[in-house]
């Protein structure tokens, strides 16, 4: 379907990954942690990164910062969201159009932290 990278093969995780972003923003973590339910579950928070990181450069996902700090203290965390081709590349239709006008977006700064707690809650 609709992606920047000609070199990018879909595979059955990326599309468990991207029918997870569907449902809500997540963390590396909570993909960790949802992927046990995945045919093919993450091994270590570094495979999901790398996983990630090869999405985003195939324009499937993209991440912004939370405006909270992390568990640990330091920078915040990273949280990923469908861009418009891996929304329609995941509803294999070149023409989809998501629910909502800011679906794909950003979220605003003020529902950063219930967005946190409701992605915990999800995956849990």
């Amino acid at each position: 379907m609709a992606n920047k990278s000609p070199r990018w093969q879909q595979t059955s995780r990326d599309r468990d990954i991207l029918a997870a972003l569907d449902l809500c923003p997540l963390e590396a973590k909570n993909l960790l942690a949802l992927s046990q339910t995945f045919a093919q579950p993450f091994g270590s928070l570094d495979r999901v990164r790398r996983t990630l990181k090869r999405l985003q450069a195939a324009g499937q996902v993209q991440a912004w910062r939370y405006a909270v700090v992390g568990d640990c203290g330091g920078a915040a965390p990273l949280y990923y969201k469908l861009t418009l081709g891996g929304y329609r590349t995941l509803h294999e239709d070149a023409e989809a159009v998501p629910p909502t006008k800011r679906y794909l977006s950003e979220l605003s700064v003020a529902r950063h932290q219930h967005q946190q707690h409701l992605t915990k809650y999800i995956v849990q």
